[in-house]
């Protein structure tokens, strides 16, 4: 029984790892996993060093 029950957990280990993985992705990719984060106003005396203006 333990050995069937560690078989079925060793098979399913890599789909789990995998889809944990993709959820991370997806979620630091996306705008609204930034919104936690504390972003402070860039001074303007740093407007002429932005790439993008």
């Amino acid at each position: 029984m333990i050995k069937h029950a560690k078989n079925v957990i060793y098979r399913l280990a890599p789909a789990i790892t995998s889809f944990l993985a993709l959820i991370l992705t997806i979620h630091v990719n996306s705008s609204s996993g930034c919104f936690i984060l504390y972003q402070p106003k860039a001074s303007v005396d740093l407007d002429e060093f932005k790439k993008i203006k």
